[in-house]
């Protein structure tokens, strides 16, 4: 008995604990570089981290639609005009952390594990 108790706490501990990786916002705003998406976008998909983040952006930008498409990246629409009351005032790329805390990508930046998350 002890051990399938035991047991089902290591699953609902290793599916709780993966699901609080997959609740990171990365936001694309219409203030934004296409060299910057692009190089991140093939960054997230190079380093496998399509899982790592909820990304947003207005899909009816042709160019972020279409980048994401090429790397295969899962995304959320939301409309320009909602953006920043949602997400807050930024411009290019920025990542939401669970604590609140947002990270401004520069232009030259590519996301990196252990440095942006």
């Amino acid at each position: 008995m002890k051990f399938n108790f035991l047991f089902f706490l290591l699953i609902v501990l290793f599916f709780s604990c993966s699901e609080k990786n997959k609740n990171i916002d990365m936001v694309i705003y219409p203030e934004y570089c296409g060299g910057c998406v692009s190089r991140n976008f093939s960054a997230i998909k190079n380093n496998d981290l399509n899982d790592k983040f909820n990304i947003y952006f207005d899909s009816t930008d042709l160019f972020i639609l279409n980048e994401s498409k090429l790397n295969k990246l899962d995304f959320n629409h939301i409309d320009n005009t909602d953006i920043r009351s949602k997400f807050g005032d930024y411009a290019n790329i920025v990542i939401l952390m669970l604590d609140g805390e947002a990270i401004e990508l520069k232009t030259n930046e590519t996301i990196e594990k252990g440095k942006h998350f």
